[in-house]
């Protein structure tokens, strides 16, 4: 019997409700699909035909939760640099803020346990938060197509942007500051680093 569409989302959408109990109950490294797909009344096969391992499942609960099901931002072509900056900062908060603070500390364990698996060669965690990044780099990249530059600076201004938000991100991800004063210390560099390049 040929399952539907219909029938595939239910599925996903029951998978990655299990999987959110369990990753804002339990340990990161302590959760185990076939726990999730027994959970779901399905085979581990089944769920593995949906999510391929573990941060993959992880990441894809993330973006479903974080916000909404919504899952892209409407980026809007700005008038002055000022509506620039801010749309920069709606992106980040857009994809970014996580307002469930149990799924906020998994993801920040999960972050933490991408660094510790970098140090020894594992790129599965690291490949699958990319997942989550595209997002967000998608939706600055058509800001800045849509932005006046000076000499054809988009590909310059994409890469200090990106170096700009991930080193505050760091200081966000290791508690030194709340999530809105990162958007605050963001906006602020940013207005000061890419003002002179952006020709409103």
């Amino acid at each position: 019997m040929k399952i539907t569409p219909t029938q595939k989302q239910i599925t996903r959408d029951l998978i990655l409700k299990h999987a959110f109990e369990a990753f804002i109950q339990q340990d990161y490294e302590k959760i185990k699909l076939s726990a999730i797909s027994k959970a779901c009344n399905i085979g581990e096969g089944t769920l593995y035909n949906y999510f391929k391992d573990k941060p993959t499942l992880f990441i894809a609960t993330f973006i479903h939760y974080r916000s909404g099901a919504q899952q892209t931002f409407d980026v809007y072509k700005p008038t002055d640099f000022e509506s620039f900056i801010d749309q920069i900062i709606e992106i980040l908060s857009y994809y970014m803020r996580i307002e469930h603070p149990r799924l906020e500390g998994a993801f920040i364990r999960f972050l933490h346990l991408v660094r510790e698996q970098k140090l020894i060669a594992q790129s599965g965690m690291e490949q699958a938060l990319v997942t989550a990044d595209q997002f967000i780099y998608n939706a600055v990249l058509e800001l800045l197509e849509m932005t006046p530059l000076k000499q054809s600076a988009s590909t310059l201004l994409f890469e200090v942007l990106v170096k700009q938000v991930e080193g505050l991100f760091n200081d966000y991800l290791y508690g030194e500051i709340h999530f809105d004063e990162f958007l605050q210390k963001t906006k602020a560099h940013l207005t000061f680093i890419l003002k002179p390049y952006v020709a409103f």
